[in-house]
C-alpha cells in the first residue's frame, strides 16, 4: 500500500495537485501553485488505459466466450452470434498483489504461521467464546 501511495503522490507532485496530508489554504496554494489536469495529453481511452497499466499495474477483464447461436436476421439469414462474458485474471491479480513490498513484509512477518499453514486466528480464543460457535 505504500507503493501505491508513493505512485498516486508522485502523480500528485507532477500535475501540482495537492496531497490529502497537506493542510493549506485551498486559495492560497492554487495562487502559487496552479492545478493542472494530470490527463492532459492521454485524451483517449487507449492512452488512459496504457496509462494505468504502465503506472498502476491495471489488469484488464477477459472476454471469454460463453457460447454461440443462430438469430435471425433480415427475415430468413441467419447469424452467428457469440454470448460473451468477461472474467479478471485471478491468476495474474494474486501474483500482482503479492508482488506488492508490503503485502511481502506482512506474509513473511506474519506470527500465525502454525504447522507451516497461515491462519487468520492463532488461538481459538475468538471461537472459544463465541456463543453461537460455542454450542
Amino acid at each position: 500500500m505504500s507503493q501505491t501511495r508513493q505512485l498516486i503522490d508522485t502523480s500528485v507532485k507532477i500535475s501540482h495537485i495537492p496531497s490529502p496530508d497537506v493542510q493549506a489554504d485551498t486559495a492560497s496554494h492554487h495562487a502559487v501553485m496552479p492545478v493542472i489536469d494530470p490527463f492532459i495529453g492521454i485524451d483517449s481511452e487507449w492512452l488512459r488505459k496504457k496509462f494505468y497499466r504502465e503506472n498502476f499495474g491495471l489488469i484488464e477483464p477477459v472476454e471469454v466466450v460463453m457460447a454461440e447461436r443462430l438469430v435471425a436476421k433480415h427475415g430468413h439469414v441467419f447469424k452467428r452470434e457469440s454470448a460473451v462474458g468477461y472474467i479478471v485474471p485471478f491468476l495474474t491479480a494474486v501474483k500482482q498483489l503479492v508482488e506488492m513490498p508490503e503485502v511481502q513484509k506482512l506474509l513473511i512477518e506474519n506470527e500465525h504461521f502454525v504447522d507451516g499453514s497461515m491462519k487468520d486466528i492463532n488461538d481459538g480464543l475468538y471461537c472459544k467464546g463465541h456463543p453461537v460457535l460455542v454450542r
